[in-house]
């Protein structure tokens, strides 16, 4: 039985959700004036932390969005909208957890990317970055164009997907590693044997806390890996994210 390791892709692989730069793009072309400014609006909001939910009320809104702009496009369109974003913006990825995918896969782990994002961007993305199988949000078509809706919301019940994943490949759960960065990632670390939550939200953090799970947290060029001790974490160590080369000289 092979090996496995589980990683969420959007702030965990990827630095920013798969969904929103796809749907950005999507709404600047093809919404109306009115969604625009509601989503500018939901956009500042977040980008000055103007409440604890700003984000998640951010999440909302351009999700929301993109589904009502959905039906005006072909999914020919919106493919040549992510074959571009793949273009320009598909390297945006983390330095840790692009190391430890060459490491694992290396080493003949099976790597499953399991996403609440759309497919049509998170699996070409994953597919090229080594991943053997990839979960994501379906978009739903009827008649050769988009309805609007998603055939299935892959961003709850992780561990179930992990699980039928598990048993139709005939995986085994010893020495399995998951990679997470919010509460909806709990249920899938809680199913591996090494979860890391990476970069993880205040959420998360509280779970890791709680579970002594590790916690590493990659900022600038730094990569901090945490370790649980006594309720509280200790720096366990900290390196540069691409070695000990870099050009920065104090002033």
């Amino acid at each position: 039985m092979k090996k496995f390791a589980v990683f969420d892709i959007d702030g965990t692989v990827y630095r920013d959700a798969m969904s929103f730069i796809v749907a950005e793009p999507v709404i600047a072309q093809f919404g109306t004036a009115s969604e625009q400014q509601r989503l500018a609006h939901a956009t500042k909001t977040w980008k000055e932390r103007g409440s604890n939910e700003a984000y998640w009320t951010y999440n909302k809104t351009i999700l929301e969005l993109f589904e009502a702009v959905l039906p005006k496009i072909s999914p020919q369109e919106l493919k040549k909208i992510v074959d571009e974003i793949l273009e320009s913006k598909g390297q945006y990825r983390y330095a840790y957890t692009t190391a430890l995918i060459a490491e694992l896969k290396q080493e003949g782990y099976v790597l499953i990317a399991i996403s609440g994002s759309i497919k049509d961007i998170v699996e070409p993305f994953a597919l090229r970055n080594g991943f053997d199988l990839v979960v994501a949000s379906g978009l739903e078509v009827a008649d050769g164009a988009f309805t609007g809706k998603r055939v299935a919301q892959t961003n709850k019940g992780k561990a179930e997907l992990l699980h039928g994943l598990i048993k139709k490949h005939g995986l085994t759960q010893k020495d399995s590693i998951g990679v997470g960065d919010t509460h909806r990632d709990i249920s899938l670390l809680a199913n591996v044997e090494r979860p890391i939550a990476f970069n993880p939200n205040a959420a998360l953090y509280e779970e890791a806390q709680a579970q002594g799970w590790d916690i590493v947290l990659e900022r600038k060029n730094m990569v901090y890996e945490l370790a649980a001790q006594g309720g509280n974490y200790i720096l366990k160590q900290a390196q540069p994210s691409h070695g000990s080369g870099h050009q920065e000289k104090l002033q």
